[in-house]
């Protein structure tokens, strides 16, 4: 078993400063981040980007910190594997594959996930979510195909996805279970600014209802709404919120 003066989970931009602060007041101690991502530290802003999925600008751009950076300032990456447990008592982290590192400080610093969605159909291939880069790569294989979308959601994702598909060409129908986009977060003038936009860039937007049932063989092809009304499309973003992964810290 390992053991780091600095245990860090979550290799994003809070747990990545963190490291890089804890670096600049100490050169001695040992600091370690675990990241159940597979990428070293990028930019999740840059994920929303048209920019990003039409391939104007490199791929590479995303990440933040090189490899090398981590290196040269000698702070320990475990890539590609969450943590599942948490023991106070002994200090220690036991890791998704059953590998255990003890600590003396630990920083939680997990970020996040996408909500995920329950309707019927709802892992049929073709439906999306954005959060992790992996995410956006699916997302960029889809944009080059597909000729109608769907967006589930009135928040930030949303907004983003819209306008990635009025560049892309791809006809959008928008989905608000709310009566103005993001209600009630920002009050209704507010909401209505933004409407005014998405709609100049062509952008369909449904009120007031849900998706009942994702239809479609092993792929999308059509979303059912509550009302019955069935809305043709080749892929679909969710962006319906986030839920934080902390069970295995309540334990």
């Amino acid at each position: 078993m390992t053991t780091a003066d600095y245990l860090i989970i979550g290799g994003g931009i809070a747990g990545t400063t963190a490291a890089e602060t804890i670096r600049e007041h100490d050169t001695q101690c040992s600091i370690h981040i675990v990241t159940a991502e597979p990428h070293q530290f990028y930019s999740r802003m840059m994920l929303s980007k048209p920019d990003f999925y039409l391939k104007r600008d490199q791929l590479d751009k995303v990440y933040l910190k090189p490899k090398s950076w981590f290196e040269k300032h000698n702070i320990d990456s475990t890539l590609g594997d969450g943590a599942k447990e948490l023991d106070v008592l002994n200090k220690i982290v036991t890791l998704n594959d059953g590998q255990q590192i003890g600590y003396k400080k630990l920083l939680l610093a997990f970020g996040m996930l996408a909500r995920r969605w329950t309707v019927p159909g709802a892992d049929k291939h073709g439906v999306m979510y954005l959060r992790t880069l992996d995410d956006a790569k699916h997302v960029i294989d889809e944009v080059k195909t597909a000729k109608q979308a769907t967006v589930i959601g009135g928040g930030f994702i949303a907004f983003e996805m819209c306008h990635l598909f009025e560049v892309a060409g791809i006809e959008t129908t928008l989905i608000l279970r709310e009566k103005y986009f993001w209600e009630p977060l920002l009050d209704e003038v507010s909401g209505r600014l933004i409407e005014e936009g998405l709609k100049k860039g062509g952008i369909k937007i449904v009120y007031q209802n849900v998706v009942d049932e994702v239809l479609g063989e092993e792929h999308v092809t059509a979303v059912k709404l509550h009302t019955g009304e069935e809305i043709p499309t080749d892929m679909v973003i969710v962006g319906i919120g986030t839920d934080c992964p902390v069970e295995w810290v309540k334990k």
